[in-house]
């Protein structure tokens, strides 16, 4: 499978693929303007990693097409392609406050009957965690409002409408009608070394539910990747994790 595919369908997926939307400024431009500098449009997609341009978060949404995780998170060329296109980004665009990054990542057919669940119950259980990787608290990452597994999943069940493909949305991770997870938490970014954070700190969330049960997991087994654990060095003041953040447990019993 090539490394940034143009023509494939989330459905069918048998390799797990992410996407990312950045919601960001463009330099010299107002709120919601059409415009976009010369050529930008065309130098994101060069490699096939864009799929799209809209607007949403105060300013422009900058859409990729499914990329496979392994590519970015093991292969060379893979990561050095998704450099190039947030350093092109970086030079025409500003953060914004109001914006945001969502991260999505597949759920293929061959996931646990109980991963999707088991995400939601680790984001539940570790919500200010998920807050202080994401640099943001935002109502439009909220928490959800259940306090056991059990809950999760008879809510997970009330939203599902086909196979693996669930109506909802506003949550910090949740499922998606996009038959993804979708990570809402973090703040608007154009720097790929803290995107690539955020892919490999959802990957693992997804290694860690992709079992029965979850019970007893740490908020540590979530950032053991390379990338999200020299990220998590990174981090001062207030986002800084306390010994107990880091060891507290999941119990599925009593989520919040």
């Amino acid at each position: 499978m090539k490394a940034f595919p143009r023509d494939i369908e989330i459905e069918t997926l048998k390799e797990r693929h992410i996407g990312v939307e950045s919601e960001l400024g463009v330099k010299g431009c107002e709120r919601y303007s059409e415009n976009l500098p010369d050529d930008l449009e065309s130098k994101l997609s060069e490699k096939g990693l864009l799929q799209n341009i809209g607007h949403d978060g105060g300013g422009r949404e900058f859409r990729t097409n499914p990329i496979s995780v392994k590519s970015l998170l093991k292969q060379v060329r893979g990561r050095k392609y998704f450099e190039g296109y947030y350093m092109e980004l970086k030079h025409h665009t500003t953060v914004l406050g109001s914006g945001g990054t969502h991260v999505h990542i597949s759920i293929l057919d061959s996931d646990h009957e109980n991963m999707e669940a088991n995400a939601v119950a680790l984001a539940t259980a570790f919500y200010q965690q998920f807050q202080k990787i994401a640099g943001r608290k935002s109502s439009w990452a909220f928490k959800m409002e259940v306090k056991t597994f059990e809950q999760v999943k008879e809510q997970l069940g009330r939203s599902r409408r086909s196979n693996r493909v669930y109506e909802m949305k506003g949550s910090i991770l949740g499922p998606t009608y996009h038959k993804t997870l979708e990570f809402r938490g973090p703040k608007g970014s154009n720097n790929s070394e803290e995107i690539l954070a955020w892919i490999d700190f959802l990957n693992g969330v997804v290694k860690v539910a992709n079992r029965k049960s979850v019970n007893g997991v740490k908020f540590a087994d979530l950032i053991k990747g390379s990338c999200i654990s020299e990220y998590v060095k990174t981090l001062t003041g207030t986002r800084k994790f306390t010994k107990h953040e880091l060891n507290k447990t999941l119990n599925t019993a009593k989520l919040a």
